[in-house]
């Protein structure tokens, strides 16, 4: 099969989609499956792989002319729709869009829809977005002869709330990369240290801060803890600043002013293996996940973790992780005292946590969206004439 696939979130800073785009860029030019693998970028520059042709890309003047228009995001979509035919005309090609809206193609596409939460919680993202997803991702899904999702849960969201047929749905677990793993005290002394967390026993948070994370419940949560106890224990939240975060900075300036909260921005991919191993529990109570994948990273590191009893996160994690309500902050702060004082807790979750995660790799992975193009054809060509057609299929 031949195979083109979007990697518009590659631009910094990576986080969950970029990070489930970059490992399937790595990965599907050495299978054999995949005769050919081109990338495409609707409107920013793209890195040279190995074993990767690079399409022509669209001007850097036109670009910057088409940031500047009304309708920008209609603009930039109709003109990487020309490109995009322009470039593949002729050729047999399976288009993947890893980020829910596809750009028009002439043949079969995958389209990867990570959750739904534009639809459940729309007031927790820029108003711009939810108005793009609304317009745009019926249209993507539709016209996608296969319709990647990461959960049992959203696939049972997209049949309901989106009418997607359950056959047309391929789900696809992340993984796990093997950087998240224990480490000794001497690997993590000279990352820790800069921090001021070397030896320290802090709680960890990885996300974007954005409001569907519900850090501001977190951040009350652990302010009703004993003082003795956030000092003992600080804090540590790790992610870019994303949207809406008035109420979540407000809540963290008290308890960065008293040492009890360190909030370190976007972190290098080197640094950030370090932290997980460092810490003494993880925290995660967002409101909704379509996979969640930090908690799985956390017990890869053998740290226990916390996390909410909502959306896919009990079907991800639930049976080696303490759950709580992320409605209520009390039931939160109840988590992290078992988290950090329960010591029955403390050592099964990080013997099962440690085990799940193994089960999570990213080879497990572009074996299952390999499958998903094996269907996709399936659904564009025949079984039989999608074989014929595509030798590698």
């Amino acid at each position: 099969m031949k195979v083109i696939l979007n990697i518009d979130s590659l631009k910094p800073p990576i986080t969950g989609i970029g990070n489930y785009t970059l490992h399937l860029s790595e990965a599907l030019p050495s299978r054999a499956e995949v005769a050919s693998l081109q990338f495409f970028s609707r409107m920013h520059s793209v890195p040279t792989r190995n074993r990767s042709a690079i399409r022509t890309l669209i001007p850097a003047r036109v670009r910057h002319a088409v940031r500047r228009l009304p309708y920008a995001y209609e603009a930039r979509d109709k003109l990487a729709e020309v490109v995009l035919r322009q470039s593949t005309a002729g050729q047999d090609f399976l288009y993947h869009e890893p980020n829910y809206i596809a750009v028009r193609f002439a043949g079969p596409s995958v389209v990867t829809v990570s959750d739904l939460s534009h639809l459940r919680y729309p007031h927790f993202h820029p108003r711009v977005n939810v108005k793009r997803l609304e317009k745009h991702l019926g249209r993507s899904v539709a016209e996608a002869a296969q319709v990647i999702t990461h959960s049992e849960f959203i696939r049972q969201e997209l049949v309901g709330m989106m009418g997607v047929p359950p056959e047309r749905i391929s789900i696809v677990s992340l993984g796990v990369s093997e950087e998240f793993r224990p480490r000794s005290e001497a690997e993590l002394t000279p990352v820790l240290e800069p921090h001021g967390l070397a030896g320290v026993p802090y709680l960890l948070s990885v996300c974007t801060l954005e409001p569907r994370k519900n850090l501001s419940g977190l951040i009350q949560a652990f302010a009703s803890l004993p003082k003795s106890v956030r000092r003992t224990h600080p804090l540590v939240l790790v992610g870019h600043k994303g949207w809406l975060t008035e109420s979540i900075e407000s809540r963290m300036r008290p308890l960065q002013d008293q040492g009890e909260l360190l909030w370190l921005g976007y972190v290098p991919s080197a640094t950030l293996p370090m932290l997980y191993a460092g810490a003494y529990g993880f925290t995660y109570p967002s409101f909704y996940e379509g996979f969640g994948l930090p908690p799985l990273e956390a017990m890869a590191c053998g740290v226990p973790v916390l996390t909410s009893n909502v959306s896919a996160m009990p079907e991800v994690v639930g049976r080696a992780a303490a759950m709580i309500d992320p409605l209520d902050v009390d039931d939160i702060a109840r988590g992290l005292q078992r988290l950090l004082y329960d010591h029955d807790f403390r050592q099964t979750a990080k013997q099962a946590g440690f085990e799940l995660a193994r089960e999570y790799t990213w080879k497990r992975c572009v074996d299952q969206t390999i499958a998903a193009y094996r269907a996709a054809l399936s659904v564009a060509y025949g079984a039989e004439s999608a074989v014929a057609q595509h030798p590698f299929a």
